[in-house]
C-alpha cells in the first residue's frame, strides 16, 4: 500500500504497482488496461475504488482517494473486496512488531 497527499508520488506507486502487475518479462502496453470499481472498507465506511486484474498471475492493483489523500494497493492471493482499512495516526506501536515478544 501505498499512500500521498496530492504529489507526484502516488503516480509513482501506481507505475510501481503496475510493474509487478505484468509477468516478468512481459512488456507492459502501452496505456493502462481498464478498470473495474471494487468497494473496500475504510474506517469503516464503503469506498469505492478502482481495480485492475491480472487474470494470468492473480495480482491486482486498486487505486482511490479517502479525503485527500490518493491510495495505491496492491496485491494476490487475497480479494480486495476482504480488506478493510483502518487510519493510524501513530506508526509507533507499528514499527517492531515483535518487541512484545521479548
Amino acid at each position: 500500500m501505498s499512500a500521498s497527499s496530492g504529489n507526484a508520488e502516488a503516480g509513482d506507486a501506481l507505475e510501481r504497482a503496475f510493474e509487478d502487475y505484468y509477468h516478468p518479462g512481459e512488456e507492459p502496453p502501452a496505456s493502462q488496461p481498464a478498470s473495474e470499481p471494487v468497494t473496500i472498507t475504510t474506517d469503516g465506511e464503503p469506498m469505492t475504488l478502482e481495480l485492475w486484474r491480472n487474470s494470468s498471475n492473480r495480482y491486482w492493483v486498486a487505486r482511490g482517494c479517502v479525503e485527500s489523500t490518493e491510495l495505491v494497493l496492491s496485491g494476490a492471493e487475497i480479494e480486495p473486496s476482504e480488506l478493510s482499512l483502518v487510519r493510524v495516526s501513530d506508526l509507533t506501536s507499528f514499527s517492531n512488531p515483535f518487541a512484545s515478544l521479548g
